[in-house]
């Protein structure tokens, strides 16, 4: 029933512009759900190449590619990587419970944030006992 309304309203610039956008923002609300939940991540990359092409995100269309096509062929290539792909280890869950996995990166650059607030690493640092104290406690 979409499809056939997509099609009658299809000359309309304005349908036309919300529509795309409509489109765009289901394909990234996808891919956030399926790096929380841990599955179908290349399919959902994929879907969003275009995406990257049309508004002009040159690195990430170019890289995007190459990416994918590294990722496809990982089983062949590296088939212990593969399986810890499959087995879903690019995410991080810190806790029991459904849709709170994140990206390793996203989870990195987290644990940054801890460590550059108020107990983290800033104003300690110019005593090396408790830097280094922090440091081996951090992980």
């Amino acid at each position: 029933m979409m499809d056939e309304f997509d099609h009658t309203r299809i000359h309309t610039a304005n349908f036309t512009l919300w529509r795309s956008y409509m489109k765009m923002v289901e394909t990234l609300l996808d891919f956030i759900r399926v790096n929380r939940e841990g599955t179908l991540h290349l399919d959902s990359f994929s879907a969003m190449l275009p995406w990257m092409t049309i508004y002009h995100h040159t690195n990430y269309a170019r890289w995007g590619v190459i990416y994918l096509s590294e990722m496809k062929s990982l089983k062949k290539i590296q088939p212990l990587v593969y399986e810890e792909f499959m087995k879903r280890s690019f995410v991080v869950k810190r806790s029991a419970g459904k849709f709170n996995q994140i990206p390793i990166d996203q989870a990195t650059e987290w644990q940054n944030k801890i460590c550059k607030t108020y107990n983290g690493t800033m104003g300690i640092t110019r005593k090396n006992t408790a830097r280094d104290k922090f440091c081996m406690t951090w992980a």
